[in-house]
């Protein structure tokens, strides 16, 4: 309603400005409700109008910020929908240009550190781990320094945590012992939260992740113990906020990637049944959000993977036919992303494992 107010009143600067504003806004709001292509949509509107604002006023460095900022959430959209050379192109582009703004002020060192994370995440993805990991170090330290600057601040601790849950990631199955020392960090950035303000939402939420992302660590160490206990802590938080929440869709997304790890978890206790069962739960999760939002890439990909996962158990028990069949409809979904773009760049390599498993059958 404020956009078609606003898109019928004089084209002046502030005009233009609050607009673009409420584009972000609605960008946001649609990709809480699961319209992945409407959020793409309005972001890209806000996008247009804050260039065209900047090549007009190109001494105004709030206007600058602002822009730089549409660019790091169009980062993190192409994060989320698995096509990570968008990603990197909108982040480097953030970090270059942040150059001609004051790189004292806190609020351009935030930008930066948020923008070197999100950047080494998609690098990780895209297959430059090297460079990946020296620039999420870079975020991290950054970070790390402004929290220590004003170590109450909430905003602040979001962030670090979310820089340390990336940090996590990009070491996963590579060196997962520094990718625990992330996730340990995360959990006590987001315990911390909840415990200054056991009322936030967002805090609880930061802590589910967080005892998800210890537990997919800890089975990769193989501590199952471990593993089985956080993930269980992480799942009984999630169906907490979903009674609060149930259409939330990001709660709906992280139950399901519980769901699978608990699966991988029993694979290891030599469960196959309980194992299947948490995949097909997990599977069952991001089918319906598939269904709600088809434009969701990411949803689509973890289809395929809860497949992967019970052709593997499938053979492991040595039935072939169901494994063949699983097998291959995670192929045909892999294929199909990668024929829109959409395909990470490691996930060719087990694209190919997946279709010599097949061949072998």
């Amino acid at each position: 309603k404020a956009n078609s107010i606003r898109l019928v009143l004089p084209e002046t600067y502030v005009n233009r400005r609050l607009l673009a504003e409420n584009y972000r806004h609605l960008a946001d709001a649609k990709y809480w409700q699961g319209d992945t292509a409407g959020s793409l949509d309005a972001l890209m509107r806000s996008k247009a109008i804050y260039e065209s604002l900047v090549a007009e006023h190109p001494e105004d460095d709030s206007l600058l910020l602002s822009f730089l900022k549409i660019l790091t959430e169009l980062s993190q959209y192409y994060q989320s929908n698995n096509q990570y050379a968008e990603a990197v192109k909108y982040a480097e582009s953030v970090i270059e240009r942040s150059a001609a703004l004051d790189r004292s002020a806190r609020e351009t060192r935030e930008l930066v550190a948020v923008t070197s994370a999100d950047l080494g995440n998609s690098l990780s993805w895209n297959g430059d781990q090297m460079r990946a990991e020296a620039v999420m170090g870079r975020g991290v330290s950054e970070m790390e320094t402004l929290l220590s600057e004003m170590p109450k601040d909430a905003r602040s601790r979001h962030l670090m945590w979310r820089v340390y849950m990336l940090a996590s990631g990009i070491f996963e199955e590579i060196n997962d012992v520094t990718s625990m020392k992330y996730a340990e960090q995360a959990l006590a950035t987001a315990a911390k939260g909840v415990e200054n303000d056991p009322a936030d939402i967002q805090a609880k939420h930061n802590l589910a992740r967080s005892n998800y992302r210890v537990g997919v660590v800890a089975v990769n160490l193989k501590q199952i113990a471990r593993a089985v206990l956080a993930l269980d802590t992480s799942k009984g938080l999630f169906e907490g906020l979903i009674r609060r929440e149930p259409r939330n869709r990001f709660y709906q997304s992280d139950l399901a990637r519980i769901h699978t790890r608990i699966g991988l978890a029993k694979r290891l206790q030599n469960d196959i049944r309980g194992s299947n069962e948490s995949f097909l739960l997990s599977m069952e999760l991001w089918q319906k959000i598939v269904e709600a939002d088809p434009a969701n890439k990411n949803a689509r990909r973890d289809v395929a993977l809860a497949q992967k996962n019970l052709g593997e158990n499938y053979a492991k028990i040595g039935n072939a036919a169901a494994a063949k069949v699983n097998l291959r409809q995670a192929i045909e979904i892999l294929n199909s992303l990668k024929a829109e773009n959409a395909l990470p760049e490691v996930d060719n390599k087990l694209l190919g494992e997946l279709e010599s498993a097949v061949a072998k059958f």
